[in-house]
């Protein structure tokens, strides 16, 4: 079946965040709010063709930036190794499935994984503030933008 996704036209599985700005997935003003921490802007890199991110500098009062990553393909076998592998080697990770298709929490909150088909978030938070509740609600309203 591997060969039949590897013959396939690049459009045929083209993920709607392919040519986006990740930024526009998660604005300054929503990841501020939805934590209650001060971003002051907002600037989106590509990692090739294949991720996409945005990186959030902290406002006042705020030392903690944030960095928003979104992984367009095998976005499944990075999940799996970090659900496998991460578990076992991180104390504190948690693998759950509250958020996409598959999710994996960093110890404390940290960062948050979520799975969407064969797309991966990542969102980073570092030691700021917010709740885990907080964080979902940020990482699923990105998964809803996809």
């Amino acid at each position: 079946a591997s060969d039949a996704l590897d013959s396939a036209s690049p459009n045929d599985a083209a993920s709607p965040a392919s040519g986006k700005n990740a930024c526009s997935l998660l604005t300054v003003d929503e990841l501020s709010s939805g934590v209650g921490s001060s971003y002051s802007k907002a600037e989106p890199s590509s990692n090739g063709e294949d991720e996409i991110s945005c990186e959030y500098t902290p406002g006042e009062g705020n030392i903690y930036p944030a960095t928003l990553t979104v992984t367009l393909k095998n976005g499944k076998t990075t999940m799996e190794t970090l659900r496998g592998v991460g578990t076992q080697m991180v104390s504190g990770t948690k693998a759950e499935n509250d958020l996409g298709d598959a999710s994996f929490y960093m110890p404390m909150d940290v960062g948050i994984y979520a799975l969407k088909g064969d797309t991966l978030v990542s969102l980073q938070f570092g030691l700021g503030k917010g709740t885990r509740d907080q964080k979902k609600a940020l990482v699923q309203k990105v998964l809803s933008r996809l």
